[in-house]
C-alpha cells in the first residue's frame, strides 16, 4: 500500500511565507526588471531519508538572493544573514506531515550578474520530512 507523500509545493510555499512573515520579499518566479533586495526560492532535489522506522523526504532548496549593485558584497550578505536568522524558525507544514529538521546547510556561490551588476548569493537549505511510520504486524 502507498503511503500519501507531502506535495513540494507546501515545502516552497512554507519557506516563501515563513521570509515574507520576516519582511523578506520572496518569490517562486522572477519577472524581469524585479526590484533589489528580493530573493526566489528553487527546489532542487527530493530524495527518499527512510529510517527502519519511519518513512521521509529530504528536501534540497536553493535560495537565490539578490541585492543593489554597489562595488561591495555586504548588501547580498545581509540579505543572506536575514535569511538564516529567519529560518531558524520551523516552517509551517500541513499535518499529518512532520517537519523533523530544517536547516541551512551553507552558502553555494556569491558573484556577480553581468547584465545588471547585481550582487547574487545562493544559500541551500535542507528539510527532512516524515510522512509515515513502519510497524510490524
Amino acid at each position: 500500500m502507498a503511503i500519501k507523500k507531502l506535495n513540494f509545493k507546501y515545502v516552497i510555499g512554507g519557506v516563501i511565507d515563513k521570509l515574507r512573515e520576516k519582511g523578506i520579499q520572496t518569490f517562486d518566479i522572477v519577472t524581469p526588471n524585479k526590484t533589489t533586495p528580493f530573493c526566489y526560492i528553487e527546489l532542487v532535489k527530493v530524495k527518499a531519508a527512510n529510517t527502519k522506522t519511519s518513512n521521509m523526504d529530504l528536501f534540497t532548496l536553493w535560495i537565490h538572493a539578490f541585492a543593489d549593485s554597489t562595488n561591495s558584497s555586504v548588501p547580498v550578505l545581509n540579505l543572506c544573514q536575514e535569511i538564516e536568522e529567519a529560518l531558524t524558525e520551523d516552517i509551517y507544514i500541513p499535518e499529518p506531515f512532520w517537519l523533523v529538521s530544517q536547516a541551512v546547510t551553507g552558502l553555494n556561490s556569491l558573484y556577480q550578474e553581468n547584465e545588471t551588476q547585481e550582487k547574487h548569493a545562493v544559500i541551500e537549505i535542507e528539510l527532512k520530512v516524515c510522512y509515515g511510520f513502519e510497524s510490524k504486524i
